[in-house]
């Protein structure tokens, strides 16, 4: 698939003080003050990048029409919402679909106390186990399940099965151009299954910076200059 971009959210308040995850549920967090700037600078320059790409735009003044997949969470919406404005404003049709597929990892069960900051780095306190087996190289940690969440492998199939379901709801509509707004680990999961990668790349591919635009089979187109592959130094964890 050749017309397919995937994005990520744009900077949530989570991403920028953690501390909020202790009492907002991750569905509800929100865009930070950064993250509505930098939801709407994606949004310019993905507008113009598509004027671009897109032929019948440019030869035929004829916009293809643009279907924007996207998770239901609050900070989803919010770096759609500019997107779809934007992408109006230039002349597109834009049809906008929720799928609760396309949702951020389920993390499972966190014990937060005052100090504490975010619940990645928590794993190993509260969930000893899940710690053990994420020390076993080999891939281990991509299908272990978190206590009461989900493993990397189980969003890998919610990617399929969604991508199967868009497949088959736009079958008669192949010129059109579909951008897919998720989440970190969703977005690499989708690429996985788009460009039919093993699973051992989804560790050696860092996660998607806020508001980054992966065009499927070529790379990023926004931010500029952004890296897929880790290097060797990136010691990110998800």
């Amino acid at each position: 698939m050749n017309n397919v971009f995937l994005i990520r959210h744009a900077e949530s308040k989570a991403n920028a003080c953690p501390y909020i995850m202790r009492d907002t549920p991750d569905n509800q967090v929100e865009l930070s003050a950064t993250g509505h700037q930098q939801a709407e600078e994606m949004s310019e320059a993905t507008t113009t990048f598509l004027e671009e790409y897109d032929s019948d735009y440019r030869s035929l003044n004829i916009p293809t029409p643009v279907y924007i997949w996207c998770s239901p969470y609050k900070r989803i919406r919010q770096t759609v919402a500019p997107l779809a404005s934007t992408l109006r404003e230039a002349g597109r049709n834009v049809f906008v679909t929720e799928s609760v597929l396309l949702r951020e990892m389920e993390f499972g069960y966190i014990n937060w106390s005052a100090n504490e900051t975010y619940p990645f780095a928590l794993l190993g306190r509260h969930h000893a186990r899940y710690a053990k087996v994420n020390s076993i190289e080999n891939g281990a940690r991509f299908f272990r399940r978190m206590p009461g969440g989900e493993s990397q492998a189980d969003v890998l199939l919610r990617s399929e099965i969604f991508l199967q379901k868009m497949e088959k709801a736009t079958k008669l509509r192949s010129n059109a151009i579909h951008i897919i707004v998720s989440h970190g680990i969703t977005m690499r999961t989708l690429i996985m299954v788009l460009e039919d990668h093993p699973y051992e790349w989804f560790g050696e591919v860092n996660n998607p910076p806020n508001t980054g635009v992966y065009w499927v089979n070529h790379g990023y187109i926004w931010p500029e200059n952004t890296q897929l592959k880790k290097n060797k130094e990136d010691e990110r964890n998800i």
